[in-house]
């Protein structure tokens, strides 16, 4: 009976070990490859783009910043390029203009 007892308390003991030990592998795997994003959409000219860019970036100094372009303005897709090439944080995505004018429509979907 003893022997019984024994082997139940080691068992439940190693079982919380695994648990434990695996919690905290978990926790410092996920505390160190979790970012996050911030996306800006730019629709209109270029003013105040660059500010509103380098305002994200000092906020968010650990975030990947994602700015989609639904802009048809060259200067906007310059200044864009520009940051881009000075931060690796910066990432661009062009919406080309006929996603603009023509939304998908999900008739799938619920309401």
């Amino acid at each position: 009976m003893l022997n019984i007892c024994l082997l139940t308390v080691i068992m439940v003991l190693c079982v919380l070990g695994i648990y434990f030990l695996s919690r905290e592998i978990i926790a410092a795997i996920l505390k160190n490859n979790t970012r996050s994003c911030v996306v800006i959409e730019v629709l209109g000219g270029a003013s105040g783009v660059e500010d509103t860019i380098r305002t994200a970036l000092n906020a968010n100094p650990e975030s990947e910043i994602i700015i989609m372009n639904k802009s048809c303005d060259n200067e906007v897709s310059g200044i864009l390029a520009k940051m881009a090439t000075d931060s690796s944080r910066i990432h661009i995505k062009e919406v080309p203009e006929k996603i603009i004018r023509e939304p998908q429509i999900n008739r799938f979907s619920r309401f």
